[in-house]
């Protein structure tokens, strides 16, 4: 049988380069979520639960939690995965234009999503030089929308922890 394994995703973007600014200072939940809805392909278009606080001009990521088939017979092969069904599906966007509920993109999405397997938008922060001066963390995985943590800096100076114990998939 196969033991069910927690975990939360760490995404840190960062950039190999000197850059003289001034320095953010952060701690806490950095990123805002929203669950899509609907996904339409031909128009680079997407419908989310809330469009606070995405701007036109951010920039985003698109990612599909879960959806993969998974073997449950009970047999030597438990567990194994038959088809992946998108989950894990990720791409980086910006935000063209945010009409009612509907976000559009700047450039066409090139992988499948499937909404049903619990897809999220993430707004996350750019920074040129930031210094963790508390815990960064992520929402709780609430089977919609958390349990990722997503920022992009030129320069990271870890100060403090990235905790995101009990944040992702089953805790």
């Amino acid at each position: 049988m196969m033991k069910a394994l927690g975990f939360a995703t760490i995404l840190l973007l960062l950039a190999v380069e000197t850059v003289s600014a001034q320095k953010s200072f952060i701690g806490g939940v950095v990123n805002q979520y929203t669950p899509v809805r609907d996904i339409d392909y031909c128009t680079n278009t997407i419908e989310v639960d809330n469009v606070f606080p995405f701007q036109v001009g951010d920039r985003v990521l698109l990612i599909q939690m879960k959806g993969a088939e998974v073997n449950t017979n009970d047999n030597n092969n438990y567990g194994q995965v038959i088809d992946l069904r998108g989950a894990g599906n990720y791409e980086f966007h910006d935000i063209k234009s945010i009409t009612n509920r509907f976000i559009t993109f700047e450039s066409a999405m090139l992988k499948l999503f499937e909404v049903s397997g619990r897809v999220q938008l993430i707004h996350f922060p750019q920074y040129r030089t930031a210094e963790v001066t508390s815990p960064i963390t992520a929402l709780l995985l609430n089977g919609a929308m958390g349990g990722m943590l997503v920022l992009e800096a030129d320069s990271l100076f870890l100060n403090d922890s990235i905790d995101l114990s009990g944040k992702g998939y089953r805790g």
